[in-house]
């Protein structure tokens, strides 16, 4: 296995790409135009929800998108209560990496163990 070499993908992710970068950099720019840049750095995160469930139809995608988002939401909040005590903060970082590593993903395996059955052999 090496960290350098990846397995050809069989779906092409340029339209996820193209639809993240967009949901991104139009906010941004609006906002930006109307005077009001800090709102549209906000409203870009959003597009983070856009890479959830990419590979699913549009109209399946709507269904799933709002839990990531509200999860994002939350854990935005929970980094701003805990942001304020180094200890909390560290917990609170263990935690996310901990839920990271081990949460299942669709194939049912860990993210990382997912993403390294991308990998190919050099």
């Amino acid at each position: 296995m090496s960290f350098f070499a990846f397995a050809p993908n069989p779906v092409a992710r340029w339209p996820i790409g193209i639809q993240a970068a967009l949901g991104m950099a139009v906010p941004i720019i609006v906002l930006t135009l109307l005077g009001h840049p800090q709102l549209g750095y906000i409203a870009g995160t959003g597009a983070f929800t856009v890479l959830f469930a990419s590979a699913s139809p549009v109209v399946e995608r709507a269904k799933i998108l709002p839990f990531p988002a509200v999860g994002l939401i939350i854990c935005a909040a929970l980094g701003i209560l805990v942001s304020g005590n180094p200890v909390l903060t560290v917990i609170g970082v263990a935690v996310v990496a901990i839920i990271g590593l081990g949460s299942p993903s669709h194939s049912g395996s860990a993210p990382l163990a997912r993403c390294s059955s991308c990998w190919s052999t050099v």
